[in-house]
């Protein structure tokens, strides 16, 4: 996988990530002996996002970005199918961890639960 930033060109820089059943974790080489460089702890609250035409016919690669809860990776390959296998493998650790309910979410629900007893409105 290979990760960038976008300005005017892309340069990416090459990155070895390994997916496990709680992060994404990537590293600065393929050597086993390579220093973690960083970590995405997956969680219900993360997402990932298929690749963009518009990015690939600009650069030549499919970028998928997953969205953590204060960091965002950004990966590429020059193969679609590729990009899909990951965003599938990255999303099945999603959707195996236990929802996460927010302030938000708990808001809803107690709106929610309010309307369908008319007695504990005022």
């Amino acid at each position: 996988m290979k990760t960038g930033t976008k300005s005017n060109v892309l340069k990416l820089k090459k990155r070895w990530f390994v997916l496990n059943h709680n992060s994404l974790d990537y590293y600065k080489s393929s050597e086993r002996n390579s220093s973690k460089m960083g970590t995405l702890v997956l969680n219900s609250l993360c997402s990932v996002f298929q690749p963009e035409e518009r990015v690939h016919r600009e650069t030549g690669y499919w970028n998928i970005v997953v969205h953590g809860r204060k960091h965002s990776y950004r990966l590429y390959t020059k193969m679609l199918n590729e990009a899909l296998r990951w965003i599938a493998a990255i999303q099945a650790v999603i959707d195996s961890k236990t929802p996460i309910e927010t302030p938000t979410l708990q808001l809803i629900r107690d709106i929610k639960d309010s309307s369908l007893n008319p007695e504990a409105v005022e």
